[in-house]
């Protein structure tokens, strides 16, 4: 079986130590490939083992490799390339940018100050709307219920009057005034009634002037006593309402009441 033997001179730092071997009868240095690795022969019955060591300045020490068989070297102190960032250099990387001289043109505190705009003296743009226009986009919505054909309107005025006549030889019924031009009149209430207690039956009916277009009747009704209806009528330019009474006497005194409001056609 081959012997190993260390060489254990004292060597100086610096100084290259050789392991060398021991077959028995002579010393031999160790055989390396062509790419500088130690190269050992292991007979079949000889052993030889090989220890690579190094001295520290104070100590042998055997040499580490890692898990790949790869010596390990660590860098304790490496000079800096040409051109590379020292602490110093970085330190000069801060700039103070409130000192910062601003570029041509850049909004200063002043300038964006300046956009402040009053706009309670800006004069409208042609068309705006003003406070009288929007008053008038007012309108009562329940006047378009059951219509299919709406046509915009704007609110006009109430129509809220008492009508009366006293029924002679020649008229026993009386009548609203018109619708005027330009005007559609929405009608909600109407009660109609007279004085005498011999008042057979009540009419409210809607004229042109040439046809009736509505008619409500209320039968037996008493003295003084209104009868109502309540809805919406639609009533066109030139429309009226006639309050016509059966079997009050001559002296009598018909009555109607219209509740209704005027929207203006575009």
């Amino acid at each position: 079986m081959a012997q190993v033997t260390e060489n254990l001179i004292e060597p100086t730092i610096g100084q290259i130590v050789t392991p060398i071997t021991w077959d028995g009868a002579n010393f031999h240095p160790p055989m390396s490939t062509v790419a500088g690795l130690l190269q050992v022969s292991i007979e079949a019955a000889t052993e030889i083992v090989t220890r690579c060591m190094g001295y520290d300045g104070g100590a042998w020490v055997a040499l580490h490799v890692n898990a790949a068989g790869n010596l390990q070297t660590d860098i304790l102190s490496s000079a800096l390339p040409v051109g590379a960032a020292t602490e110093a250099t970085l330190a000069d990387l801060h700039v103070d940018v409130d000192s910062s001289a601003l570029p041509v043109g850049a909004a200063t505190e002043a300038t964006l100050a300046a956009l402040h705009v009053d706009v309670d003296s800006s004069a409208l743009p042609v068309g705006a709307a003003t406070e009288a226009t929007l008053a008038n986009l007012h309108v009562d919505v329940d006047s378009l219920r059951g219509q299919t054909d709406v046509i915009p309107m704007n609110y006009h005025s109430q129509w809220r009057k008492r009508y009366s006549r006293v029924v002679d030889a020649g008229q026993d019924y009386v009548d609203s005034i018109v619708v005027p031009v330009g005007l559609v009149a929405v009608v909600t209430n109407l009660n109609m009634w007279t004085n005498n207690a011999g008042t057979t039956v009540v009419i409210a009916s809607v004229r042109d002037g040439v046809d009736t277009t509505f008619a409500y009747r209320d039968g037996a009704p008493a003295a003084n006593v209104p009868y109502g209806w309540t809805g919406f009528l639609y009533l066109n330019a030139g429309d009226y309402i006639r309050f016509d009474p059966t079997g009050c006497p001559i002296g009598g005194t018909v009555y109607g009441d219209v509740s209704a409001y005027y929207m203006r056609i575009p």
